[in-house]
Protein backbone atom coordinates (compact mmCIF):
# COMPACT_ATOMS: atom_id res chain seq x y z
CA UNK A 1 0.00 0.00 0.00
CA UNK A 2 1.03 3.76 -0.45
CA UNK A 3 2.05 4.77 2.95
CA UNK A 4 -0.63 7.20 4.67
CA UNK A 5 0.53 10.64 5.01
CA UNK A 6 1.49 10.19 1.03
CA UNK A 7 -2.47 8.91 0.12
CA UNK A 8 -4.16 11.09 2.62
CA UNK A 9 -2.05 14.01 0.96
CA UNK A 10 -2.54 13.96 -2.20
CA UNK A 11 -6.47 13.61 -0.91
CA UNK A 12 -5.76 16.86 0.61
CA UNK A 13 -4.67 18.68 -2.18
CA UNK A 14 -7.32 17.45 -4.23
CA UNK A 15 -10.42 18.47 -1.78
CA UNK A 16 -8.41 21.93 -1.62
CA UNK A 17 -8.00 22.37 -5.30
CA UNK A 18 -11.95 21.79 -5.93
CA UNK A 19 -12.89 24.09 -2.92
CA UNK A 20 -11.09 26.92 -4.72
CA UNK A 21 -12.35 26.14 -7.90
CA UNK A 22 -15.54 25.87 -6.35
CA UNK A 23 -15.15 29.50 -5.03
CA UNK A 24 -14.35 31.16 -8.12
CA UNK A 25 -17.02 29.63 -10.16
CA UNK A 26 -19.92 29.05 -7.83
CA UNK A 27 -20.27 25.43 -9.91
CA UNK A 28 -21.42 22.38 -7.84
CA UNK A 29 -20.20 19.88 -8.99
CA UNK A 30 -16.29 21.36 -7.80
CA UNK A 31 -18.24 21.01 -4.57
CA UNK A 32 -19.14 17.59 -4.95
CA UNK A 33 -16.02 16.43 -5.88
CA UNK A 34 -14.47 18.35 -3.08
CA UNK A 35 -16.69 15.88 -1.37
CA UNK A 36 -15.74 12.86 -2.88
CA UNK A 37 -12.36 13.24 -2.18
CA UNK A 38 -13.01 13.89 1.20
CA UNK A 39 -15.10 10.60 1.37
CA UNK A 40 -12.39 8.55 -0.73
CA UNK A 41 -9.92 9.93 2.06
CA UNK A 42 -11.53 8.72 5.26
CA UNK A 43 -11.98 5.41 3.46
CA UNK A 44 -8.43 5.21 3.01
CA UNK A 45 -7.83 6.74 6.96
CA UNK A 46 -10.17 3.66 8.30
CA UNK A 47 -9.17 1.35 6.21
CA UNK A 48 -5.66 1.82 7.95
CA UNK A 49 -7.45 0.98 11.17
CA UNK A 50 -8.62 -2.41 10.21
CA UNK A 51 -7.16 -5.36 11.94
CA UNK A 52 -8.36 -8.96 11.40
CA UNK A 53 -11.29 -7.75 8.81
CA UNK A 54 -13.08 -5.81 11.76
CA UNK A 55 -12.27 -2.05 12.52
CA UNK A 56 -12.72 -0.60 15.87
CA UNK A 57 -15.13 2.49 16.50
CA UNK A 58 -14.94 3.45 20.17
CA UNK A 59 -16.16 1.01 21.50
CA UNK A 60 -17.76 -1.04 18.56
CA UNK A 61 -16.20 -3.58 16.78
CA UNK A 62 -17.78 -3.60 13.02
CA UNK A 63 -16.51 -5.72 10.19
CA UNK A 64 -14.77 -3.88 7.57
CA UNK A 65 -17.47 -4.85 5.11
CA UNK A 66 -18.86 -1.50 6.52
CA UNK A 67 -16.22 0.00 4.70
CA UNK A 68 -17.38 -1.21 1.07
CA UNK A 69 -21.50 -1.06 2.31
CA UNK A 70 -21.04 2.44 3.26
CA UNK A 71 -18.21 4.65 2.72
CA UNK A 72 -17.28 2.90 -1.07
CA UNK A 73 -21.46 3.69 -2.09
CA UNK A 74 -21.30 6.98 -0.27
CA UNK A 75 -18.33 7.96 -2.46
CA UNK A 76 -19.76 6.65 -5.27
CA UNK A 77 -22.93 8.20 -5.36
CA UNK A 78 -20.97 11.46 -5.04
CA UNK A 79 -18.75 10.87 -7.83
CA UNK A 80 -22.11 10.24 -9.92
CA UNK A 81 -23.28 13.58 -8.93
CA UNK A 82 -20.24 14.91 -9.60
CA UNK A 83 -19.96 13.41 -13.02
CA UNK A 84 -23.70 14.36 -14.22
CA UNK A 85 -23.10 17.78 -13.55
CA UNK A 86 -19.18 17.64 -14.77
CA UNK A 87 -20.33 16.50 -18.39
CA UNK A 88 -23.99 18.44 -18.32
CA UNK A 89 -25.49 14.86 -18.70
CA UNK A 90 -29.22 16.75 -18.25
CA UNK A 91 -28.46 18.32 -21.73
CA UNK A 92 -26.46 15.98 -23.64
CA UNK A 93 -27.87 12.73 -22.61
CA UNK A 94 -30.93 13.98 -20.61
CA UNK A 95 -33.49 10.57 -21.15
CA UNK A 96 -30.23 8.77 -19.72
CA UNK A 97 -29.89 10.79 -17.19
CA UNK A 98 -33.22 10.56 -15.49
CA UNK A 99 -32.11 7.00 -14.74
CA UNK A 100 -29.04 7.44 -13.55
CA UNK A 101 -30.67 10.04 -10.98
CA UNK A 102 -32.84 6.92 -10.45
CA UNK A 103 -30.43 4.42 -9.55
CA UNK A 104 -28.35 6.92 -7.72
CA UNK A 105 -31.04 7.11 -5.31
CA UNK A 106 -31.52 3.05 -4.73
CA UNK A 107 -27.95 3.04 -4.42
CA UNK A 108 -28.20 5.63 -1.53
CA UNK A 109 -30.96 3.33 -0.27
CA UNK A 110 -29.24 0.02 -0.69
CA UNK A 111 -25.97 1.76 1.30
CA UNK A 112 -28.20 2.81 4.29
CA UNK A 113 -30.19 -1.05 4.61
CA UNK A 114 -26.68 -2.52 3.81
CA UNK A 115 -24.68 -0.35 6.38
CA UNK A 116 -27.74 -1.29 8.87
CA UNK A 117 -27.76 -5.23 8.33
CA UNK A 118 -23.87 -5.43 8.98
CA UNK A 119 -24.06 -3.28 12.28
CA UNK A 120 -27.10 -5.56 13.71
CA UNK A 121 -26.11 -9.04 12.19
CA UNK A 122 -22.49 -8.56 10.88
CA UNK A 123 -21.43 -10.15 7.74
CA UNK A 124 -22.88 -13.45 6.12
CA UNK A 125 -22.36 -15.17 3.16
CA UNK A 126 -25.34 -14.44 1.98
CA UNK A 127 -24.77 -10.59 2.65
CA UNK A 128 -21.68 -10.86 1.04
CA UNK A 129 -23.14 -12.49 -2.05
CA UNK A 130 -26.10 -10.12 -2.26
CA UNK A 131 -23.83 -7.45 -2.08
CA UNK A 132 -21.57 -8.52 -4.93
CA UNK A 133 -24.59 -9.37 -7.23
CA UNK A 134 -26.03 -5.45 -6.46
CA UNK A 135 -22.64 -3.95 -7.32
CA UNK A 136 -22.23 -6.16 -10.60
CA UNK A 137 -25.67 -4.68 -11.43
CA UNK A 138 -25.01 -0.82 -10.73
CA UNK A 139 -21.53 -1.84 -12.35
CA UNK A 140 -22.68 -2.90 -15.62
CA UNK A 141 -25.33 0.13 -15.46
CA UNK A 142 -22.49 2.80 -15.48
CA UNK A 143 -20.18 1.01 -17.88
CA UNK A 144 -23.81 1.40 -20.25
CA UNK A 145 -23.71 5.14 -18.80
CA UNK A 146 -19.80 5.68 -19.79
CA UNK A 147 -20.25 4.53 -23.16
CA UNK A 148 -23.37 6.83 -24.29
CA UNK A 149 -21.31 9.74 -22.59
CA UNK A 150 -18.37 8.66 -24.94
CA UNK A 151 -21.06 8.71 -27.70
CA UNK A 152 -21.94 11.67 -27.09
CA UNK A 153 -18.60 13.43 -28.47
CA UNK A 154 -18.43 15.56 -25.16
CA UNK A 155 -14.30 16.60 -24.42
CA UNK A 156 -15.59 16.86 -20.90
CA UNK A 157 -17.28 13.08 -21.29
CA UNK A 158 -13.81 11.69 -22.35
CA UNK A 159 -12.35 12.96 -19.14
CA UNK A 160 -14.69 11.45 -17.40
CA UNK A 161 -14.33 7.84 -18.94
CA UNK A 162 -10.88 8.14 -18.81
CA UNK A 163 -10.79 8.89 -14.93
CA UNK A 164 -13.87 6.13 -14.32
CA UNK A 165 -11.62 3.40 -16.61
CA UNK A 166 -8.44 4.04 -14.44
CA UNK A 167 -10.42 3.85 -10.92
CA UNK A 168 -12.32 0.81 -12.02
CA UNK A 169 -9.30 -1.22 -13.62
CA UNK A 170 -7.55 -0.66 -10.29
CA UNK A 171 -10.34 -1.95 -8.13
CA UNK A 172 -10.52 -4.80 -10.50
CA UNK A 173 -7.07 -5.66 -10.49
CA UNK A 174 -7.14 -5.04 -6.46
CA UNK A 175 -9.74 -7.72 -6.53
CA UNK A 176 -8.16 -10.23 -8.67
CA UNK A 177 -5.17 -10.05 -6.90
CA UNK A 178 -6.78 -10.44 -3.45
CA UNK A 179 -7.92 -13.66 -4.95
CA UNK A 180 -4.79 -14.91 -6.28
CA UNK A 181 -3.03 -13.84 -3.50
CA UNK A 182 -5.42 -13.28 -0.12
CA UNK A 183 -2.49 -13.50 2.23
CA UNK A 184 0.34 -11.17 1.07
CA UNK A 185 3.24 -11.58 3.23
CA UNK A 186 5.14 -8.58 5.10
CA UNK A 187 6.75 -6.63 2.13
CA UNK A 188 4.59 -7.24 -0.60
CA UNK A 189 1.84 -5.92 -2.51
CA UNK A 190 -1.61 -6.38 -1.42
CA UNK A 191 -5.23 -5.64 -3.48
CA UNK A 192 -5.53 -2.71 -1.58
CA UNK A 193 -2.63 -1.01 -3.57
CA UNK A 194 -3.92 -1.46 -6.49
CA UNK A 195 -7.21 0.61 -5.58
CA UNK A 196 -5.26 3.40 -4.19
CA UNK A 197 -2.86 3.49 -7.65
CA UNK A 198 -6.36 3.48 -9.83
CA UNK A 199 -8.37 6.27 -7.11
CA UNK A 200 -4.85 8.37 -7.78
CA UNK A 201 -4.36 7.90 -11.81
CA UNK A 202 -8.40 8.85 -11.77
CA UNK A 203 -8.24 12.25 -9.57
CA UNK A 204 -4.94 13.13 -12.03
CA UNK A 205 -7.24 12.35 -15.01
CA UNK A 206 -9.94 14.57 -13.70
CA UNK A 207 -7.94 17.21 -12.39
CA UNK A 208 -6.69 17.99 -15.79
CA UNK A 209 -10.34 17.79 -17.09
CA UNK A 210 -11.62 20.35 -13.89
CA UNK A 211 -8.40 22.78 -15.25
CA UNK A 212 -9.70 21.98 -18.87
CA UNK A 213 -13.67 23.39 -18.13
CA UNK A 214 -12.35 26.07 -15.43
CA UNK A 215 -10.46 27.30 -18.48
CA UNK A 216 -13.58 26.96 -20.53
CA UNK A 217 -15.94 28.86 -18.14
CA UNK A 218 -12.67 31.53 -18.06
CA UNK A 219 -13.21 32.01 -21.76
CA UNK A 220 -17.36 32.01 -21.81
CA UNK A 221 -16.73 34.23 -18.87
CA UNK A 222 -14.44 36.55 -20.46
CA UNK A 223 -16.61 36.36 -23.96
CA UNK A 224 -19.71 37.42 -21.83
CA UNK A 225 -17.85 40.43 -20.64
CA UNK A 226 -16.41 41.42 -23.85
CA UNK A 227 -20.50 41.23 -25.18
CA UNK A 228 -21.77 43.43 -22.51
CA UNK A 229 -19.22 45.45 -23.22
CA UNK A 230 -20.31 46.11 -26.56
CA UNK A 231 -23.57 45.96 -26.18
CA UNK A 232 -23.02 49.00 -23.28
CA UNK A 233 -21.37 50.66 -26.15
CA UNK A 234 -23.96 50.26 -28.36
CA UNK A 235 -26.42 51.55 -26.67
CA UNK A 236 -24.68 54.81 -25.40
CA UNK A 237 -24.13 55.04 -29.17
CA UNK A 238 -27.98 54.92 -29.63
CA UNK A 239 -28.65 56.73 -26.29
CA UNK A 240 -27.02 59.14 -28.31
CA UNK A 241 -28.81 59.12 -31.28
CA UNK A 242 -31.58 59.22 -29.16
CA UNK A 243 -30.92 62.35 -27.49
CA UNK A 244 -29.57 64.03 -31.02
CA UNK A 245 -33.50 63.45 -32.63
CA UNK A 246 -35.08 64.64 -29.44
CA UNK A 247 -32.08 68.10 -29.77
CA UNK A 248 -33.58 68.12 -33.34
CA UNK A 249 -37.58 67.74 -32.99
CA UNK A 250 -36.99 70.38 -30.06
CA UNK A 251 -35.14 72.94 -31.94
CA UNK A 252 -37.77 72.27 -34.95
CA UNK A 253 -40.88 72.93 -32.69
CA UNK A 254 -39.28 75.80 -31.25
CA UNK A 255 -38.48 77.49 -34.54
CA UNK A 256 -41.31 76.43 -36.52
CA UNK A 257 -44.28 75.65 -34.52
CA UNK A 258 -43.20 78.85 -31.66
CA UNK A 259 -42.63 81.04 -33.82
CA UNK A 260 -45.69 80.42 -35.88
CA UNK A 261 -48.12 80.85 -32.99
CA UNK A 262 -46.39 83.51 -31.32
CA UNK A 263 -46.78 85.18 -34.85
CA UNK A 264 -50.57 84.15 -34.74
CA UNK A 265 -50.63 85.70 -31.14
CA UNK A 266 -48.76 88.86 -31.95
CA UNK A 267 -50.93 89.52 -35.45
CA UNK A 268 -53.97 89.02 -33.72
CA UNK A 269 -53.54 91.92 -30.87
CA UNK A 270 -52.67 93.83 -33.97
CA UNK A 271 -56.14 93.38 -35.43
CA UNK A 272 -57.97 93.61 -32.24
CA UNK A 273 -56.06 97.70 -32.22
CA UNK A 274 -57.22 98.04 -35.74
CA UNK A 275 -60.80 96.56 -35.54
CA UNK A 276 -61.61 98.44 -31.89
CA UNK A 277 -65.12 96.50 -30.99
CA UNK A 278 -65.41 94.70 -33.93
CA UNK A 279 -64.67 90.70 -34.01
CA UNK A 280 -63.18 90.99 -30.41
CA UNK A 281 -64.15 87.84 -28.84
CA UNK A 282 -63.34 85.98 -31.92
CA UNK A 283 -59.62 87.41 -32.11
CA UNK A 284 -59.63 87.55 -28.25
CA UNK A 285 -59.85 83.71 -28.41
CA UNK A 286 -57.34 83.28 -31.25
CA UNK A 287 -55.25 84.86 -28.67
CA UNK A 288 -55.54 82.76 -25.57
CA UNK A 289 -55.32 79.69 -27.60
CA UNK A 290 -52.46 80.49 -29.48
CA UNK A 291 -50.75 81.74 -26.20
CA UNK A 292 -52.05 78.39 -24.78
CA UNK A 293 -50.70 76.06 -27.41
CA UNK A 294 -46.98 78.11 -26.94
CA UNK A 295 -46.92 76.92 -23.32
CA UNK A 296 -47.50 73.45 -24.48
CA UNK A 297 -45.28 73.50 -27.19
CA UNK A 298 -42.45 75.24 -24.67
CA UNK A 299 -43.47 72.14 -22.25
CA UNK A 300 -42.91 69.89 -24.65
CA UNK A 301 -39.82 70.94 -25.49
CA UNK A 302 -38.49 71.03 -22.39
CA UNK A 303 -39.35 67.75 -21.54
CA UNK A 304 -37.61 66.63 -25.17
CA UNK A 305 -34.14 68.24 -24.33
CA UNK A 306 -32.17 66.23 -22.88
CA UNK A 307 -30.00 68.45 -21.05
CA UNK A 308 -32.78 69.03 -18.80
CA UNK A 309 -33.15 65.22 -17.33
CA UNK A 310 -31.93 65.82 -13.97
CA UNK A 311 -34.13 66.47 -10.67
CA UNK A 312 -32.66 70.20 -9.95
CA UNK A 313 -33.25 71.16 -13.45
CA UNK A 314 -37.35 69.53 -13.14
CA UNK A 315 -37.69 71.48 -9.63
CA UNK A 316 -36.57 74.51 -11.50
CA UNK A 317 -38.95 74.22 -14.11
CA UNK A 318 -41.41 73.46 -11.64
CA UNK A 319 -40.71 76.49 -9.78
CA UNK A 320 -40.28 78.90 -12.39
CA UNK A 321 -43.84 78.02 -13.77
CA UNK A 322 -45.59 78.41 -10.39
CA UNK A 323 -44.34 81.27 -9.88
CA UNK A 324 -45.65 82.67 -12.92
CA UNK A 325 -48.70 81.00 -13.18
CA UNK A 326 -49.29 82.41 -10.15
CA UNK A 327 -48.39 86.06 -10.58
CA UNK A 328 -50.78 85.97 -13.08
CA UNK A 329 -53.82 84.82 -11.98
CA UNK A 330 -53.08 86.97 -9.01
CA UNK A 331 -52.31 84.26 -6.37
CA UNK A 332 -49.57 84.48 -3.62
CA UNK A 333 -47.52 81.94 -3.33
CA UNK A 334 -44.74 80.39 -1.23
CA UNK A 335 -42.13 77.78 -2.97
CA UNK A 336 -39.88 75.76 -0.21
CA UNK A 337 -37.19 74.21 -1.97
CA UNK A 338 -34.70 71.98 -0.09
CA UNK A 339 -30.68 73.13 -0.19
CA UNK A 340 -29.19 70.48 -1.90
CA UNK A 341 -31.00 69.02 -4.21
CA UNK A 342 -29.24 65.17 -5.60
CA UNK A 343 -28.21 65.41 -9.25
CA UNK A 344 -30.27 62.21 -10.11
CA UNK A 345 -30.91 61.55 -13.77
CA UNK A 346 -35.08 61.44 -14.84
CA UNK A 347 -36.24 60.89 -17.68
CA UNK A 348 -37.85 63.83 -19.97
CA UNK A 349 -40.97 61.41 -20.16
CA UNK A 350 -41.25 61.05 -16.33
CA UNK A 351 -40.30 65.07 -16.00
CA UNK A 352 -43.70 65.66 -18.28
CA UNK A 353 -46.08 63.43 -16.25
CA UNK A 354 -44.52 64.90 -12.71
CA UNK A 355 -44.78 68.73 -14.23
CA UNK A 356 -48.36 68.16 -15.69
CA UNK A 357 -49.43 66.84 -12.63
CA UNK A 358 -48.05 69.65 -10.55
CA UNK A 359 -49.68 71.65 -13.60
CA UNK A 360 -53.47 70.28 -12.72
CA UNK A 361 -53.09 70.85 -8.90
CA UNK A 362 -52.20 74.54 -9.23
CA UNK A 363 -55.46 74.63 -11.89
CA UNK A 364 -57.63 72.79 -9.33
CA UNK A 365 -56.19 75.64 -6.18
CA UNK A 366 -57.12 78.63 -9.00
CA UNK A 367 -60.83 77.35 -9.96
CA UNK A 368 -61.91 75.93 -6.77
CA UNK A 369 -60.36 76.80 -3.38
CA UNK A 370 -61.51 80.39 -3.33
CA UNK A 371 -58.25 81.30 -1.70
CA UNK A 372 -55.79 83.69 -2.89
CA UNK A 373 -52.58 81.86 -1.77
CA UNK A 374 -50.64 78.70 -2.41
CA UNK A 375 -47.67 76.92 -0.46
CA UNK A 376 -45.43 74.44 -2.62
CA UNK A 377 -42.84 72.39 -0.71
CA UNK A 378 -40.37 69.74 -2.54
CA UNK A 379 -39.21 67.40 0.24
CA UNK A 380 -36.47 64.76 -0.84
CA UNK A 381 -35.42 61.54 0.67
CA UNK A 382 -35.21 57.73 -1.43
CA UNK A 383 -38.65 59.66 -2.71
CA UNK A 384 -39.51 62.69 -4.22
CA UNK A 385 -42.35 64.83 -2.27
CA UNK A 386 -44.26 67.65 -4.11
CA UNK A 387 -46.84 69.31 -1.53
CA UNK A 388 -49.47 72.41 -2.71
CA UNK A 389 -51.67 73.44 -0.32
CA UNK A 390 -54.27 76.01 -0.52
CA UNK A 391 -55.84 77.71 2.38
CA UNK A 392 -59.24 77.64 0.79
CA UNK A 393 -63.26 76.78 1.32
CA UNK A 394 -61.79 72.75 1.10
CA UNK A 395 -64.06 70.21 -0.77
CA UNK A 396 -66.91 69.53 1.70
CA UNK A 397 -68.54 66.07 1.93
CA UNK A 398 -66.22 64.85 -1.22
CA UNK A 399 -63.53 62.54 -1.59
CA UNK A 400 -60.90 61.80 -4.53
CA UNK A 401 -63.24 58.45 -5.18
CA UNK A 402 -66.41 60.21 -5.23
CA UNK A 403 -65.53 63.43 -7.53
CA UNK A 404 -65.93 62.92 -11.25
CA UNK A 405 -63.28 65.83 -12.13
CA UNK A 406 -61.01 64.78 -14.66
CA UNK A 407 -58.32 66.78 -12.94
CA UNK A 408 -57.88 64.35 -10.22
CA UNK A 409 -58.49 61.04 -12.40
CA UNK A 410 -55.39 62.79 -14.53
CA UNK A 411 -52.85 63.45 -11.14
CA UNK A 412 -54.28 59.85 -10.34
CA UNK A 413 -53.29 58.42 -13.67
CA UNK A 414 -49.95 60.06 -14.30
CA UNK A 415 -48.98 58.81 -10.75
CA UNK A 416 -49.77 54.95 -11.34
CA UNK A 417 -48.00 55.72 -14.43
CA UNK A 418 -44.79 56.83 -12.07
CA UNK A 419 -45.28 54.32 -9.56
CA UNK A 420 -46.68 57.26 -7.14
CA UNK A 421 -48.94 58.02 -4.76
CA UNK A 422 -51.56 60.95 -4.53
CA UNK A 423 -52.77 61.99 -1.52
CA UNK A 424 -55.74 64.48 -0.91
CA UNK A 425 -55.75 66.43 3.02
CA UNK A 426 -59.22 67.80 3.05
CA UNK A 427 -58.29 70.46 6.33
CA UNK A 428 -57.65 74.07 6.55
CA UNK A 429 -58.14 74.29 3.06
CA UNK A 430 -57.22 70.82 0.15
CA UNK A 431 -53.44 69.74 0.76
CA UNK A 432 -52.23 67.26 -2.69
CA UNK A 433 -49.24 65.20 -1.94
CA UNK A 434 -47.72 64.05 -4.66
CA UNK A 435 -44.76 61.28 -3.98
CA UNK A 436 -42.77 59.72 -6.26
CA UNK A 437 -40.39 57.01 -5.79
CA UNK A 438 -36.32 57.88 -6.66
CA UNK A 439 -35.57 54.68 -8.21
CA UNK A 440 -38.01 54.34 -10.45
CA UNK A 441 -37.25 57.46 -11.99
CA UNK A 442 -33.71 57.11 -12.60
CA UNK A 443 -32.83 56.67 -16.43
Amino acid sequence: MFSEPLILGILMFQVLYSLVQWYFFKRKEFFLYALYSITIGAYFLLRYQVQDHYLMVGKYRLHEAVLNNGVIYLALCLYIEFARLFVDSPSIIPRLDKWVKAVSWMMYIYMTVGVLWIIAAGSSQFQRTLHLFVSISFFLFFVYGLYRVLMSGSVLGKFLVAGSFLMASGAVTGLIYRVINPEPGLGELNGFFFLQLGVILELVCLNTGLIYKSKKLLDTTTRSSQLIDRQLKENERQLSDLNAVRDEISNELKIELGDGLSGIKLMSDMVQQKMGGDHISELKKISENSERLVQSMNEIVWSLNHLNDDLPGLISYIREYSMGFMDEVGFNCTINVPENIPDINISGDTRRHIFLAVKEALNNAVKHSGSGCTDISFIISDTLQIQIKDHGRGMGVHTPEHTSGNGLRNMKKRMNFLKGSLQIINENGVTILFTIPLEQTIS
